[in-house]
């Protein structure tokens, strides 16, 4: 059915190829690994960086580079960057205006001196951002400010601003058209996120990138949350988890086990080995 010279597979890790608790079962790594061994391009699209997602997802060989970030990096495990799409100067300033309107205190990620690097000052954010920063201590990427000045330092990629109630849904309306924006409830901790990035990153114009870099010819995508229907909407084939959200259901073409029962590797597996 699926000609793994080919074809590229992508799938999302969080609510999808991981448990509810973060894990990836042995199971899974065993089907996944047993693919790669038979030449299988498979690839991750996540909105976490290579820091988080390459220990999580560390029991899998490397096949292809990997779409992190929902689009904005596509890397190799050695770190190496493919491609990356950054904030233009304008773009920065019309963000930066809007989110001071609502008194929204972001999350910066950026590129500094090549490393990357997420910054914010604890004292303006919300307690849902703050107990994310509390989550993150020992990240090398952690870069705590005492002031909003040079928050915007380096090659910025990507805004993150967590919290609850109305401010995060009318700066996602006043923004617009003009960037990717992802509006959403967190898979873990139900807060909600405004996510911010370049117009050109997406999940979808990502793993098309990486199609062409590959020379692949179809795209067979796995996903449970709203920032991968774009990625289905490009995709050959969408297959959605038990567990995903209404939206990416109705638009996928096949509907498989949950993340909890290991549906994507119960699929592959029963497909492909």
């Amino acid at each position: 059915m699926y000609d793994l010279k080919t074809t590229l597979f992508v799938t999302d890790l969080d609510g999808t190829l991981l448990h509810s608790d973060t894990s990836l079962s042995d199971f899974t790594a065993d089907a996944l690994n047993r693919l790669i061994d038979r030449g299988a391009k498979l690839s991750f699209a996540t909105a976490r960086s290579l820091y988080t997602a390459g220990g999580l997802v560390a029991k899998i060989a490397p096949s292809v580079p990997i779409i992190l970030h929902n689009g904005v990096f596509i890397q190799k495990r050695s770190g190496e960057y493919l491609t990356k799409a950054l904030f233009s100067a304008d773009e920065l300033e019309r963000i930066v205006r809007t989110l001071d309107e609502y008194k929204i205190a972001p999350i910066v990620y950026s590129l500094i001196g090549g490393r990357e690097h997420f910054s914010y000052v604890y004292d303006m954010l919300t307690g849902e951002a703050r107990n994310f920063i509390v989550q993150h201590r020992g990240d090398p990427r952690d870069r705590p400010l005492s002031d909003p000045t040079g928050l915007y330092d380096g090659e910025v990629y990507y805004f993150t601003c967590i919290g609850r109630g109305e401010a995060l849904k009318s700066a996602y309306e006043r923004l617009g058209e003009g960037f990717t924006r992802i509006l959403t409830r967190d898979f873990y901790s139900g807060d909600d996120w405004l996510e911010l990035l370049p117009s050109e990153a997406s999940k979808a114009s990502a793993v098309q990138r990486l199609k062409d870099l590959l020379g692949c010819e179809r795209i067979v995508a796995f996903g449970d949350g709203d920032n991968d229907i774009s990625m289905f909407r490009v995709a050959d084939e969408g297959c959605a988890v038990a567990n995903a959200v209404p939206g990416l259901k109705a638009i996928a073409d096949r509907i498989i086990g949950s993340n909890d029962e290991d549906g994507v590797a119960a699929f592959l597996r029963e497909y492909l080995l």
